[in-house]
């Protein structure tokens, strides 16, 4: 096995090209980021989603006000459905992240 000698701040590191356990942690810290990002955007658009259809069945013409004074070109049922979509979006960002860790987690065993 070749080891590489890099010098950082006066200290010698013996460094092993082939350990790939430092790329496996910062996989699972990515993967871990991208599920709790799933998951968050899932909720937040669910959330969305939810709010234009509690305006719908409130009050049928609501759904062509704007969602708020200061954003007057987004309307109550375009945000609806960007929030629907954000949501399927995060739903699948967090089962895709759900499935390749609970295979990882297989295969280690």
């Amino acid at each position: 096995m070749n080891n590489q000698f890099l010098k950082s701040c006066g200290q010698a590191y013996i460094t092993d090209p082939c350990d790939t356990s430092n790329m496996q942690k910062i996989l699972a810290k990515s993967i871990i980021i991208v599920e709790v990002v799933g998951q968050l955007l899932f909720l937040y658009g669910l959330l969305g989603w939810a709010y234009g259809v509690l305006m719908q069945f409130r009050n049928p013409k609501s759904l062509t006000y704007p969602l708020s004074h200061l954003t007057t070109w987004l309307r109550v049922d375009t945000f609806a459905i960007a929030s629907f979509i954000v949501s399927a979006l995060g739903f699948f960002m967090w089962r895709l992240t759900k499935e390749f860790v609970d295979s990882t987690d297989k295969s280690q065993t």
